[in-house]
């Protein structure tokens, strides 16, 4: 017979789950949780941590559930070998306090949800939630007068893979001039970012377009005009002829985070379907929104 109820036989099912001993240390845990602990098997205990928690919570919940299963053996065996009867509070206070222990020694971070809040609070665990994100405004500005800006991007399928460039003409207005994709083989994301460069002041100065502000999100491209170490060997002789041709422009470079170069990020992906390369005189559909 169980030694806990002495209503049953005793079996895994029966002492775990559905013991009356266990059910009200399952249904203490669904009050923390607002999980319903309604097992069927021993193996879905474990499916309660993967419900996306945060790494402090999921521990705090994958190591109560370890302790109540602990407890409940505990307290059978001490029924059972030593007669002695444990209070099923008595029971829950050493889960507690087990799981306290366990959830203070990591240096996990927990985040601000009230869910989360109502664990760690129910198991004495310190709230630790790391450090404050730095929060940075990214815009795009359009040029000043006179001037047309290229946001320019390089896209790569498995770095090498099938590559592409792409660009995007804007004037001071912010109206859209132009926009290229070049499909340009295999290649990796640098010498597609390069790649792309260059084809901007190419188009630039068959156009006439001799006030020229090219804006990227790689860094590498704008440590590129500094010095040609950073070039691959195979573009470095073409790389410093364009040096030589933008000396003879009024041209700068800038550097800008990803989220302000969105619109030329989906030039780039469409230059990996084309066969060759495209130029639009008017907005594509793609970017148009």
């Amino acid at each position: 017979m169980c030694s806990l109820c002495t209503r049953s036989d005793e079996t895994s099912y029966h002492l775990f789950i559905d013991c009356s001993f266990a059910r009200n240390i399952w249904n203490w845990l669904t009050s923390i949780t607002k999980i319903p602990c309604n097992f069927s098997t021993v193996l879905e205990f474990v499916e309660i941590s993967n419900r996306g928690w945060t790494p402090l919570c999921k521990l705090i919940i994958l190591a109560s559930i370890t302790l109540c299963l602990n407890i409940i053996w505990y307290s059978r065996n001490q029924r059972r070998f030593k007669v002695k009867v444990m209070d099923i509070r008595t029971a829950i206070n050493l889960i507690i306090a087990s799981t306290s222990l366990s959830g203070n020694s990591p240096s996990l971070k927990a985040n601000s949800s009230m869910t989360g809040f109502v664990i760690l609070k129910a198991f004495s665990v310190k709230m630790n939630y790391g450090n404050a994100p730095k929060i940075k405004g990214v815009l795009w500005q359009p040029p000043i007068l006179h001037w047309l800006k290229c946001n320019i991007d390089g896209a790569s399928n498995g770095n090498p893979g099938p590559s592409a460039c792409g660009g995007i003409f804007r004037n001071s207005s912010a109206e859209f001039v132009g926009a290229f994709a070049f499909n340009l083989g295999i290649s990796n994301s640098l010498v597609a970012e390069l790649q792309g460069v260059m084809i901007a002041i190419e188009i630039a100065s068959q156009k006439g377009w001799n006030y020229l502000w090219l804006e990227t999100n790689s860094v590498l491209v704008t440590l590129a005009f500094k010095s040609s170490n950073t070039v691959p060997w195979h573009l470095r002789n073409r790389w410093e002829n364009y040096l030589i041709k933008v000396a003879s422009m009024h041209f700068f470079v800038t550097h800008v985070y990803r989220e302000g170069n969105h619109c030329v990020d989906i030039m780039a992906n469409i230059g990996i379907s084309l066969q060759t390369h495209a130029w639009w005189d008017h907005v594509p559909s793609q970017i148009a929104s």
